[in-house]
């Protein structure tokens, strides 16, 4: 601010543009609505332009100026600004802009975008007084003001300042004693050092920063539900004790989800971006929400780190800063492809999320740790004392297996279904081997005579088989779903075994197609808290296939595998937002379909296995000849080849054992049998 007639050189941002801008932008800035006379004097390039013979502002000319001679002028119809408007300059504004045109009209654009240049340290009239640099400058103003310094503070009053400023709270008394008792030279500098260190520094920063970031443990909209942004603040406040540096503040906050391998704490400061309030009404359109909430972050982040109204931009070019709309939307781009809706919920965090555990939590993990390696550690002893017992148990299973195959089940079989005895005057499957359990048939499916092993079931016009009090898996428990099936086409959806009730937003689990695609359902609540995943592949139509799905029960990304034929699949991206929480419903275990929907009609179905856990891949190509091997064998068999051995050209009769059969010619054995092995018959061989 200048006192009196101006004196030395007249500086464009201090003295004139504050005279420009509230006299004359109203008029000749940059609102196209009220611009006069086509004229822009924010500009240097429309203030310094000629235009018939005329041009505003001419540098070194108060003669050739017409602004200069509007503003000096005493005729009511020429005088700029005119009487009307109220603002009028005074005598001392009139005299600047005289002395900046005479100087040169040398223009600065604002403040804010110049370079920051380091001054000349000013002359002041008590060398003594400053202390350090800055105190050279506050006493050269004083000078110029005609004003001297204000006293030193006592000691008492300076504390209290101290503690104000870096933790808003008031000294407590015995601090203050401390401070007054402490005649060291940098008493003062170790208060300011230990209050920098303070949880209370920490919690004053962090406040202000919480209201520039618009933070809030509720959704605000609407019915202003609950949420827990509460770790962000956290993250602040570490943060500000910790002394971040901070390049990675300002990193991790606008992108810490972003950086490669990010932790578990650069997830959570990128929470800056989900401060912004949310709605979850029924009449709001969840389109406008989601752009509301990118125009939420734009705003934020340049008024946080750049200092700036950019959402002036929005809807027009930036009226002060140099800014364009079509600049806003660049910027509006770079958030525009956030993964969060525009519908979100009032209970609890809307995914995505991560889950962070409280310091107790993890105390008690840590206690359990503690307990689970004194168990670990009796464990094994246990287990050198049952080394001999176990080689002895090993050895008798292998007798075993050599005489009886089909104890190579696999462990967990729960449910056995072959629909190779259907009752359909019963409506009902019997036991077709010891090992199957009864299933209803409902709306009366199709026995299919020749399926993949003796007899099953064809699903049409709504039929489906139904297995009461069973099935009832939860979403921590391993399981394993696994059938044969004939699709009538490639494109079919639907489940072929599922337990889901979907009138509860599709709790439970099934094993479904869509598309042709086998695959598999995880639910808690249908989006927000389920696992689907389904392979790439299609399965061949009018062709038996062995499918079986595996879910490990760690309600993770990668829980669920697909097999098709025993060959472990590729998956596509899956649908994952599952969080540890129940799947069990009271609807049955049904085969065909859901509880009500999802039919899969025109697709035959035969061996259904359910196992309580998962079956490794090996184990899930030993289930596709179960069967085979549980089939039992025709009364009378006398004599029978399964061509799974031979010495040189002889293989022995697998009935009998006495007799041989001799390869003859070109013939040999083939390992690509209907079961294993098998025997190939080439350029006139036979076997004798």
């Amino acid at each position: 601010m200048l006192l009196g007639k101006p004196e030395g050189e007249i500086q464009f941002n201090r003295d004139v543009r504050p005279i420009l801008s509230g006299k004359c932008f109203h008029c000749h800035g940059p609102s196209e609505k009220f611009r006069e006379a086509d004229l822009r004097l924010d500009l240097p390039e429309e203030a310094y332009f000629e235009k018939d013979g005329f041009a505003a502002i001419v540098p070194g000319s108060t003669d050739d100026s017409e602004a200069w001679h509007r503003i000096m002028s005493d005729d009511p119809d020429e005088i700029m600004p005119p009487p009307e408007s109220k603002k009028e300059m005074t005598e001392e504004e009139k005299e600047i802009i005289t002395k900046w045109i005479e100087q040169g009209a040398k223009w600065e654009g604002h403040w804010s975008y110049l370079p920051v240049t380091k001054p000349a340290i000013p002359e002041t009239s008590d060398k003594k007084w400053a202390k350090n640099e800055i105190d050279h400058f506050i006493l050269s103003k004083l000078d110029d003001l005609g004003m001297k310094p204000s006293p030193e503070a006592d000691r008492r009053t300076l504390i209290r300042r101290l503690y104000l400023d870096l933790t808003g709270l008031p000294p407590r008394p015995a601090e203050v004693n401390e401070y007054l008792n402490d005649q060291s030279p940098d008493a003062y500098e170790k208060v300011v050092d230990r209050l920098l260190a303070s949880d209370e520094y920490a919690e004053r920063m962090t406040l202000v920063w919480m209201d520039a970031a618009r933070y809030g443990d509720t959704s605000v909209f609407h019915d202003d539900g609950p949420r827990d942004m509460w770790p962000w603040r956290d993250w602040v406040l570490n943060a500000y004790r910790d002394n971040k540096p901070f390049d990675e503040f300002t990193i991790e906050q606008i992108a810490g989800n972003l950086l490669p391998e990010a932790s578990l704490q650069q997830k959570i400061a990128s929470g800056f971006n989900r401060n912004h309030a949310t709605t979850d009404e029924g009449g709001a359109i969840a389109e406008e929400f989601r752009v509301e909430y990118v125009v939420d972050r734009v705003k934020t982040t340049s008024n946080v780190w750049l200092g700036m109204t950019f959402e002036c931009a929005q809807c027009h070019d930036h009226m002060y800063d140099p800014f364009s709309q079509h600049e806003y939307y660049q910027m509006f781009a770079f958030f525009n492809n956030n993964a969060d809706p525009g519908m979100q919920t009032r209970r609890g965090n809307q995914a995505p999320v991560v889950e962070i555990m409280t310091p107790e939590r993890k105390k008690q993990l840590a206690d359990s740790e503690k307990v689970l390696q004194e168990a670990r550690g009796k464990l094994n002893a246990r287990r050198q004392q049952s080394l001999d017992p176990f080689k002895n148990w090993f050895a008798q299973c292998s007798k075993d297996i050599k005489t009886n195959q089909g104890i190579l089940e696999p462990e967990g079989l729960v449910g056995f279904f072959p629909f190779d005895r259907v009752d359909l005057e019963n409506n009902k499957s019997d036991h077709g081997v010891p090992e199957a359990t009864p299933s209803i048939l409902r709306d009366s499916p199709i026995k299919v005579a020749n399926a993949k092993f003796k007899s099953g079931i064809r699903i049409e016009k709504n039929a489906y088989a139904e297995v009461p009090n069973f099935g009832d898996f939860e979403h921590n428990q391993a399981f394993s779903l696994s059938a044969w099936v004939r699709p009538s086409n490639n494109q079919l959806s639907g489940a072929v075994i599922g337990k889901m009730d979907e009138s509860n937003k599709f709790r439970g689990y099934d094993l479904w197609f869509e598309g042709g695609r086998p695959g598999m359902h995880i639910i808690h609540a249908w989006p927000n808290n389920s696992h689907k995943v389904v392979a790439k592949k299609q399965l061949k139509q009018n062709q038996w296939q062995h499918v079986c799905v595996t879910y490990n029960g760690q309600a993770a990304a990668n829980s669920v595998e697909i097999y098709v034929n025993g060959k472990k699949q590729d998956k596509g991206n899956p649908h994952h937002t599952l969080k540890k929480s129940s799947i069990r419903t009271d609807k049955p275990f049904h085969i065909g379909r859901r509880f009500k929907t999802a039919q899969l009609n025109d697709t035959d179905i035969d061996d259904v296995r359910v196992y309580n856990r998962a079956l490794p891949e090996k184990e899930v190509a030993e289930v596709m000849e179960l069967s085979y091997r549980f089939i039992p064998e025709p009364k009378g068999l006398v004599s029978s080849i399964d061509f799974n051995s031979f010495e040189g050209n002889q293989t022995k009769d697998s009935t009998n054992g006495k007799d041989t059969y001799v390869i003859h010619d070109k013939a040999q054995q083939t390992e690509l049998g209907k079961v294993a092995s098998g025997f190939k018959v080439e350029q006139s061989g036979f076997i004798e």
